[in-house]
């Protein structure tokens, strides 16, 4: 079924990699041109060659969206040389700051100072991003916004207060802009992603001889997560994109202000029936 993305203008922010890359990748499979946008220019350049190299429409902007001047600017560009927005994804999320992985730790623990970047990478990059594209949707009458939030907004995730923190803001600022934007005909959704395969995964694969109780402690924390995981699996950028596309398009036009849950059951199912329950591998 075709979405009819065709002819339609999307920024992705946060798409030089991973599952931003791959939701500008649908987009595009779809027939959308996409706009490719991350802080790495070289992420940027690899991604918009990839995509033109399969016959897509790509265009590239290195911006830091947690910069409103930055984020204008960009906004400006895609104006000036395509002439349109219809489509905003705001997938760009850290989950700890300037420390790394080993700074997040509990909250009670960690250093005031990591709080605003891992904030201004979840909350405030949506906020500009979104705010900086309305003029545009609003002269139109027409618009697709969705942001990207996290399962941990719906189930406490200990270690991540402040990243979960963040996420629960995106999904009110979700809900309060559809009803302000909704006369102008525009749509802001949210895909709430669950346990997700990511690089990590990759690289203590590649580890498991090298760092046997790493691979130990991530073998275990991926079993009690698919234990109240009703699918059986973890999600894949795949899985999400397809989420996305169909909210960018409009065959959801009735949909707004949702809350799409893309977890695989988890964590609002538990397959007691199973014997699948938390801190338990599945049998």
């Amino acid at each position: 079924m075709s979405l009819g993305l065709e002819e339609k203008v999307a920024i992705v922010t946060g798409s030089g990699e991973t599952v931003g890359k791959q939701i500008a990748m649908t987009l595009a499979a779809e027939g959308a041109t996409v706009v490719i946008n991350d802080i790495f220019p070289e992420k940027v350049e690899r991604t918009v060659a990839e995509l033109k190299a399969k016959g897509h429409q790509a265009l590239g902007i290195t911006a830091d969206v947690t910069a409103y001047k930055q984020v204008e600017a960009m906004i400006g560009q895609v104006m000036k040389d395509l002439g349109r927005i219809d489509i905003l994804v705001n997938n760009v999320g850290i989950a700890w700051g300037p420390y790394g992985p080993k700074g997040r730790g509990w909250f009670y623990d960690q250093d005031p100072g990591e709080w605003d970047e891992i904030l201004d990478h979840n909350i405030g990059c949506t906020m500009n991003c979104s705010r900086a594209v309305l003029p545009h949707m609003m002269d139109r009458r027409y618009g697709k916004i969705i942001n990207i939030s996290s399962v941990g907004t719906i189930a406490s995730v200990v270690k991540t207060c402040v990243y979960q923190s963040g996420k629960a803001a995106v999904n009110q600022f979700t809900t309060s802009l559809a009803g302000e934007v909704g006369r102008y005909g525009i749509n802001v959704n949210a895909v709430i992603t669950g346990y997700t395969v990511g690089p990590r995964d990759a690289l203590v694969e590649s580890r498991r001889e090298t760092h046997p109780e790493e691979y130990r402690k991530r073998m275990e924390h991926k079993d009690r997560m698919m234990a109240v995981t009703p699918l059986g699996r973890m999600g894949t950028g795949e899985d999400y994109a397809d989420a996305v596309a169909f909210l960018a398009s409009d065959k959801a036009s009735y949909i707004t202000g949702h809350l799409l849950r893309v977890t695989g059951g988890f964590p609002q199912i538990l397959e007691y029936s199973s014997g699948a329950i938390p801190g338990q591998g599945r049998d």
